[in-house]
């Protein structure tokens, strides 16, 4: 089943702010909510326990944080994991983190599918499907950044 609800993710502060007013929650909560999310890579309401119950409650019932549904890593002898997430409409990405000596390169996806299909690629061999949108490309970095903390370089 797919949520009507907003990916908070998606929302520029402005917005946030806006929607926060529309439901009487105080606007201090942003700040606290980006800590979870952006330094903490905390994608679950319940988690964040500097939040009143009830404001994350009401988060809870009124935005989206975390539209994956499922996460499969494939990891190698070499240190390499690829991850294959399953969205909230059944599409599948992949994102790899590849370790070198000293840092580890995250590579992100942009697209469900891809176009070109090369060869070598088996991403390419099932077509393109959709492009993501904002929060289905930094869902990948928070969920890299949760196992990962030496992630240096990102490419797409």
């Amino acid at each position: 089943m797919i949520s009507n609800k907003q990916n908070i993710l998606n929302l520029n502060q402005n917005t946030l702010k806006k929607q926060f007013q529309d439901l009487n929650l105080p606007s201090f909560i942003i700040n606290q909510l980006y800590d979870w999310i952006y330094k903490k890579h905390i994608i679950d309401f319940e988690l964040m326990t500097n939040l009143a119950k009830p404001n994350r409650t009401l988060l809870k019932n009124n935005f989206e944080l975390n539209n994956i549904k499922d996460k499969k890593i494939i990891s190698s002898q070499d240190g390499t994991q690829k991850y294959i997430l399953t969205l909230k409409d059944d599409q599948q990405i992949e994102m790899v983190i590849l370790p070198e000596k000293k840092y580890s390169c995250l590579c992100i996806s942009s697209q469900c599918g891809c176009a070109i299909g090369c060869k070598y690629c088996v991403t390419g061999s099932c077509g393109f499907k959709r492009n993501l949108d904002l929060s289905e490309i930094i869902l990948q970095l928070l969920v890299a950044f949760q196992d990962h903390k030496d992630i240096t370089h990102i490419v797409f």
